[in-house]
């Protein structure tokens, strides 16, 4: 959810600035289909039956990791574009986080009260809602400070939780945009 803000808080911005819509659109990008491959196996994932069965749950979660390596390969690929660097370090630091805690995101049961959820709605140790994120207490998850701890304000209309590697992912792509729909060499 962070970056799909930043793209638009980019896109206003840019258009703010006096950027081109026609310039971002020359943006050379190289196998776009492997983050959208990637984006498609996550949702498929996220929003299927296949984390919370049993059966299934080891086969998911292992796709799901698998899912980071066509993201890796178009950064890789990418990389000379302005903020995709960055945007690379947030997704390996979300990956690191996730494979640490055995292929979810961890989420504290404090972020979420903080999100409104009343503390009996919690669960500790389970999938929370359609999401790649596991509540889990702080003592418990690995590599703690790049989970899922952030908050959004509550004067915003959407309210999520979300880590800072998002925060990393969301600055390079907003970097990215910037430069794309400014730069007059392109």
């Amino acid at each position: 959810m962070i970056l799909l803000l930043a793209l638009i808080l980019a896109v206003i911005v840019g258009l703010v600035r006096g950027g081109s819509w026609e310039r971002l659109g020359n943006l050379d990008i190289k196998q776009g289909g492997l983050a959208l491959i990637a984006v498609l196996i996550q949702s498929a994932l996220i929003y299927g039956p296949w984390l919370d069965r049993d059966s299934t749950r080891s086969i998911a979660i292992g796709l799901m990791l698998l899912s980071y390596l066509p993201l890796i390969v178009f950064v890789a690929l990418n990389r000379r574009l302005a903020g995709l660097k960055v945007a690379g370090l947030g997704l390996l630091m979300n990956l690191a986080v996730i494979a640490a805690n055995g292929g979810y995101m961890p989420t504290s049961p404090e972020a979420l009260q903080r999100l409104g959820y009343e503390p009996g709605s919690i669960v500790v140790g389970q999938r929370f809602a359609r999401s790649k994120d596991m509540v889990l207490e702080r003592q418990d998850t690995r590599l703690w400070c790049l989970s899922d701890i952030l908050v959004t304000p509550a004067f915003l209309p959407w309210r999520f939780v979300y880590s800072l590697g998002d925060v990393v992912l969301a600055g390079g792509a907003f970097i990215l945009v910037q430069k794309a729909m400014l730069d007059t060499d392109s």
